[in-house]
């Protein structure tokens, strides 16, 4: 009983609102990333990126804790959490942390989306204007490979890309 107690406390005053911290800063950079997109910002988005990793993996570390806490309390894996906090447990301060966790994993993904989305549309963009510029310049998809994708000599490929010229 006293470790189920421990455990309790440990998940109501440490883990969870740990979780909770981070999740709200991921939420923080996840949205700052998706300015760096717009904004074609190069230098923050990488910064952005590397810190989103950074509480990516403090989020995995944290959540194999709460999953161990979770396993010294009986929690039946077939079972949603808050509703085991709330029957087995009788706490609805730990069902109010899961639930503001929830939430915001829930808007760090949509976030996340979101951003996927800008970076897709950037792509498209990209390949759009790089076919552009290769059509201005009667390139049409030129590689070392020919047909059957057989290796050309570089003197075959310089030749065809001389000749265009």
């Amino acid at each position: 009983m006293t470790q189920d107690r421990d455990c309790q406390q440990t998940l109501t005053n440490k883990v969870l609102p740990d979780m909770i911290a981070q999740a709200r800063l991921l939420a923080r950079i996840t949205l700052e990333e998706g300015l760096a997109l717009r904004d074609a910002n190069l230098d923050v988005l990488n910064d952005k990126v590397q810190s989103k990793q950074q509480i990516v993996k403090l989020l995995t570390l944290l959540d194999s804790q709460f999953r161990d806490l979770l396993s010294k309390l009986g929690f039946p894996k077939d079972k949603d959490i808050a509703s085991f906090f709330n029957e087995a447990l009788h706490s609805a301060d730990l069902v109010d942390l899961w639930n503001e966790y929830v939430k915001l994993m829930q808007d760090c993904d949509k976030q996340n989306r979101e951003n996927s989305v800008l970076v897709n549309v950037g792509l498209r963009h990209t390949k759009q204007a790089l076919q552009f510029l290769r059509s201005c310049i009667g390139e049409q998809e030129e590689t070392l490979y020919g047909p059957h994708y057989i290796q050309q000599s570089s003197s075959a490929n310089n030749n065809s890309i001389i000749a265009k010229a």
